[in-house]
C-alpha cells in the first residue's frame, strides 16, 4: 500500500522554476546546523515513491543524527515560507495584502503619516481591482489612524467610513453569493460534465432560478458580472447547449477584455476560456478569425508551470481537431508524436492527474483516426485501469464504449462478446445503462458474429438508422464530442477510413477549413 506524506507531495508539486529558486534560497540561508533539512530535501526530491525508512537511513549515512520528525516539519514550513515569498507579487491581491501589512507595521511603530500614505495608495489599487475584503481591512486601519492623527470633523469622517463599509459589504456579499452559486454548479460539472439524469437536471435548474442568475442587473460589480456568465458557462456545458454556451463564452471574454486589470488578474482563466471557445467554434463550424485566436494561445507565457502545461495541451488539442477536419494524416501523426514527446515531463507531476486523463482520452481518439489502434487501446486502458473514484463518470462511460470499438478494429472478436456483456453489466450496476447505450451495445454485439461483408454493411446501415432517431439526438451529440461515431459508421458502409469521411464531410459543409494554417 502506498504511504502518503504531505512533505513528499509538496516537493513533488514544485515546478522546475520553484525548485531551482528554492535550492538557491536554502543554499544562501542554511547554516551548518540547518544542513539536515537541506539533505532531506535532496533525498525526498530524488525518491519516486515516498519511503520514510530510506530517507532516515540516508540521513544517517550522511552523519545527520537530528530527529527526523523535527527536520521534516522544519523543511515543510521552510518550503511554505519560500513559496509565500516567491509568489508574493504574483497577483494584485497579494501585493495589496503586503502593503496592508507594511502599513500596520508602520502604525504600530507610531509612523502614522507613512502608514496613511501606504494605505491610501493600496486603497486606490484595491478599489480599482474590486478587492472588497482588502478595502474593509484598509478602512479598519484608517479608523485606527484617525484616533492618532489630528482630523477635523471627526464625526463626519467616521460617518463616511461607516457608509463606505456598508457599500463594500454589499459588494462583497454579492460577489460571495455568485461564487457559492458557481461552486454548486461546479460540483455537478466535476462529476458528470454533461447531465442526462432528469433529477440532477432539476437540481441544476433550481440553482439557475436564483435571482442573481436570472437578472443580470443584480450583478453590482464587474467581477459579479463576469461570474454571472461563468455560471451560464457551467450551466450550458452541463446541458450540452452549444449555441447558448458559445454566447456565454463570448460575453465572458468580452467582459474580461473590457477591463485590462481583470484580464491581468484572471490571465490563466481567460486563456482557458478562450481555448474552450476556439474548440466550441470548431464544433459549431464558426471559423471567423479563428487563426488569430489560435495565435493568441500560441504566444501565451504564464509564470506558473502547471498553468502553462494546461494551455499547451489545450493548444495541441485545438490543432489536432483542425488537422482532423482537414484530413491531414501526416501532419496529425507528426503533431501526435510531438505532443507525446513533450508531455512526458509534464505528467510526472501529481497535480496533473485531470490533465493526464484528458490527454489520454484525446490521444486515444486521434491515434484511432490515424489507425494506430494499439496505441489508442493503450491510452484507453490507462484510463480504465486508473482509480475509478478519481475519474469523471462520463469519461469512464465513453472509455468503456470506445474500448469496444477499438477491439472491433483490432478484430478481437473472440473477446468482444464477453466484453460487451461485461460493459453492459457494469453500466447497469452504476446506473449508466441508458437506452442509447443499450441500443449501441446490442448492434455492436450483432456485428461481432457477422462474417459476410455485405451483411456487415447492412448491419451498419441499421445502426445508422437507429442512432439518428430523434430520441437519441442529445446522446449522439454527447458521444460525437469525444468520437465521431457517425463518420465511423459511414466509413464502414462506404469502405473508407474514418479520417477520409471526416474530411469529405468538412469540405462539403465548410471548405474554408482548409485555409487555416497549423
Amino acid at each position: 500500500m502506498e504511504v502518503k506524506d504531505s512533505l513528499f507531495e509538496l516537493i513533488n508539486a514544485l515546478t522546475k522554476n520553484e525548485k531551482i529558486n528554492f535550492k538557491k534560497f536554502i543554499s544562501q540561508n542554511a547554516s551548518g546546523k540547518d544542513s539536515g533539512y537541506v539533505l532531506l530535501y535532496d533525498i525526498l526530491d530524488k525518491q519516486k515513491e515516498f519511503n520514510r525508512t530510506d530517507a532516515v537511513n540516508s540521513l544517517l549515512k550522511k552523519d545527520c543524527k537530528d530527529n527526523y520528525s523535527e527536520i521534516r516539519n522544519y523543511l515543510y514550513n521552510k518550503i511554505l515560507d519560500f513559496l509565500a515569498n516567491f509568489h508574493s507579487t504574483d497577483s494584485i491581491q497579494r501585493y495589496v495584502d503586503n502593503e496592508i501589512l507594511k502599513a500596520q507595521v508602520l502604525f504600530e511603530k507610531n509612523l502614522s503619516a507613512d502608514s496613511k500614505k501606504i494605505l491610501s495608495q493600496a486603497k486606490e489599487i484595491a478599489k480599482k481591482n474590486e478587492l472588497h475584503l482588502q478595502i474593509l481591512k484598509i478602512i479598519r486601519l484608517e479608523q485606527m489612524l484617525v484616533n492618532k492623527l489630528k482630523v477635523d470633523n471627526i464625526s463626519n469622517v467616521y460617518h463616511e467610513f461607516s457608509n463606505e463599509q456598508k457599500v463594500e459589504i454589499e459588494k462583497l456579499t454579492n460577489s460571495i453569493t455568485y461564487t457559492n452559486l458557481i461552486n454548486q454548479l461546479f460540483s455537478f460539472y466535476i462529476n458528470e460534465n454533461q447531465i442526462r439524469d432528469v433529477s440532477l437536471l432539476q437540481e441544476i435548474e433550481k440553482i439557475m432560478k436564483h435571482e442573481l442568475l436570472t437578472d443580470y442587473a443584480k450583478a453590482i460589480t464587474h467581477n459579479s458580472k463576469i461570474n454571472f456568465y461563468y455560471a451560464k458557462i457551467y450551466y450550458y456545458n452541463l446541458k450540452s447547449d452549444k449555441e447558448n454556451l458559445f454566447d456565454a463564452y463570448e460575453k465572458y471574454i468580452e467582459l474580461l477584455e473590457s477591463e485590462n486589470y481583470l484580464k491581468k488578474e484572471n490571465t490563466y482563466h481567460y486563456y482557458v476560456i478562450l481555448g474552450n471557445y476556439i474548440m466550441l467554434s470548431i464544433a459549431l463550424r464558426k471559423f471567423e478569425n479563428i487563426g488569430e485566436k489560435i495565435k493568441i494561445i500560441e504566444n501565451v507565457k504564464l509564470s506558473r508551470q502547471f498553468q502553462q502545461d494546461r494551455i499547451y495541451n489545450l493548444l495541441m488539442l485545438i490543432k489536432a481537431k483542425i488537422l482532423t477536419l482537414q484530413g491531414n494524416t501526416e501532419l496529425l501523426k507528426v503533431l501526435l508524436n510531438k505532443w507525446e514527446k513533450e508531455s512526458k515531463d509534464i505528467f510526472e507531476t501529481p497535480y496533473h492527474k485531470e490533465l493526464l486523463l484528458n490527454y489520454k482520452l484525446a490521444n486515444a481518439y486521434f491515434n484511432f483516426l490515424v489507425e494506430d489502434y494499439k496505441l489508442a487501446n493503450k491510452h484507453i486502458m490507462d484510463i480504465l485501469n486508473d482509480d475509478k473514484d478519481e475519474v469523471r463518470k462520463d469519461i469512464v462511460l465513453f472509455a468503456r464504449i470506445f474500448k469496444l470499438i477499438i477491439d472491433f478494429e483490432l478484430k478481437k472478436y473472440d473477446l468482444l462478446d464477453f466484453s460487451i456483456n461485461a460493459t453492459k453489466a457494469l453500466l447497469k450496476r452504476h446506473q449508466q445503462l441508458f437506452e442509447f447505450e443499450s441500443m449501441l451495445l446490442k448492434h455492436l454485439k450483432e456485428l461481432v458474429f457477422v462474417n459476410d461483408k455485405v451483411e456487415q454493411i447492412e448491419k451498419f446501415k441499421l445502426l445508422k438508422t437507429e442512432i439518428l432517431k430523434d430520441e437519441f439526438k442529445l446522446n449522439l451529440d454527447l458521444l460525437n464530442e469525444q468520437f465521431n461515431i457517425l463518420a465511423w459508421i459511414d466509413g464502414k458502409i462506404e469502405n473508407k477510413n474514418l479520417l477520409t469521411i471526416i474530411k469529405e464531410n468538412a469540405l462539403n459543409e465548410f471548405p474554408q477549413i482548409m485555409s487555416i494554417k497549423i
